[in-house]
């Protein structure tokens, strides 16, 4: 008898997820092109593909796409959804199956497309790291001619970002951090301001690595807003952050990323993503850069 009920519980619960799916099919929109048909955002900020990326209920976060701009990811309450076009519709988000069972924290996506750096602190360190000392812990996965690969431990930290050359920027203890990729092996660790900036947090770098915008909350701010952007000089070394504050609909606080085109720059603010032009970076350019 209880093997009886079993499977007629099992068999209800699998009629309604596949009603649920169906559900979910007939409700998504058919969206095509660059960055899900959306038009795109001028110098005020948007609320980016409002009910298909940006759920109320949800807290989104961490969009990234790929170079060509025909897949994306994004975390949805701390999962990794992917979403990608085929046959010119974009498809309906699901758990990015290579990390669908672990917990994906500030998710980044190198520009090239074949790593993905996340935070997780339930995967097992290698024994040689003090637990203690670790903020994170930054994890990878690499995509390879046989697929995605387990996730390597990279350092002690958070948000990670990207450039193009392979440079990652990431939070530490100490402040902003980075590691330069040197013929497919990481160095050290190198701060990126001298002097400290241990408030400093949340790096997002330009794809060609130009900029970076960054949070804080010791630095002067303007209209209370905690965002700030430094420019690589000509001697590799970076300027004097310059606070976002003065472009009107910048948020206060979130998190920020730059899009793979470099384009549009995505803040989180409170559970939803925005969108605004890339060009609000020139704006606020020192006149000694331009």
């Amino acid at each position: 008898m209880k093997t009886f009920i079993v499977i007629i519980v099992l068999i209800i619960s699998f009629v309604g997820c596949n009603a649920q799916n169906e559900k979910n099919k007939a409700n998504f929109p058919e969206l095509k092109g660059p960055y899900f048909g959306q038009k795109p955002p001028g110098m005020i900020l948007e609320l980016f593909a409002p009910e298909v990326i940006s759920h109320i209920g949800s807290e989104e976060n961490d969009i990234n796409f790929w170079p060509n701009g025909e897949k994306c990811i994004f975390n949805r309450n701390e999962v990794l959804y992917e979403t990608q076009l085929k046959n010119g519709k974009w498809t309906i988000p699901k758990p990015f199956k290579p990390l669908e069972n672990i917990n994906c924290f500030e998710p980044g996506l190198a520009p090239s497309g074949n790593k993905i750096f996340f935070g997780n602190k339930e995967l097992k360190q290698p024994k040689d790291v003090s637990k203690k000392a670790v903020l994170g812990p930054l994890w990878f996965i690499e995509e390879t001619t046989q697929g995605w690969s387990k996730p390597i431990y990279f350092t002690g930290g958070m948000f990670p970002s990207i450039e193009r050359n392979g440079t990652v920027y990431f939070t530490a203890l100490t402040g902003l951090m980075y590691r330069d990729q040197v013929s497919g092996e990481y160095k050290q660790s190198i701060p990126l301001f001298s002097g400290s900036y241990m408030d400093d947090a949340h790096p997002s770098v330009a794809p060609d690595g130009s900029y970076i915008i960054f949070d804080s909350e010791l630095r002067s701010r303007i209209n209370n807003c905690r965002f700030y952007v430094t420019f690589k000089l000509q001697d590799g070394t970076w300027s004097v952050p310059v606070n976002m504050g003065k472009i009107d609909s910048i948020p206060t606080w979130g998190l920020a990323r730059i899009s793979s085109d470099q384009k549009y720059i995505f803040f989180c603010d409170e559970g939803n993503i925005y969108w605004i032009s890339s060009k609000i970076i020139e704006e606020l350019k020192p006149n000694n850069l331009k």
